[in-house]
């Protein structure tokens, strides 16, 4: 459930921070549309995977 209400805010904070970038005139940086998007996400994902198995391993020695 933590899970879900963290994600919920999350988007709202985002929706927010846009809506001032928009109102402020803030500048905003684009990624270049060449970019490699899926040897990124696959890193991220990685780490994250790595993270999660290194956490549990850390409870189960409780």
């Amino acid at each position: 459930m933590k899970t879900v209400i963290t994600f919920i805010i999350g988007i709202v904070t985002g929706a927010y921070l846009a809506a001032q970038t928009n109102v402020l005139h803030m500048p905003t940086f684009h990624l270049p549309k060449t970019l490699a998007v899926d040897p990124v996400l696959i890193g991220f994902a990685v780490i994250v995977v790595l993270t999660i198995l290194s956490a549990t391993g850390k409870r189960g020695s409780k």
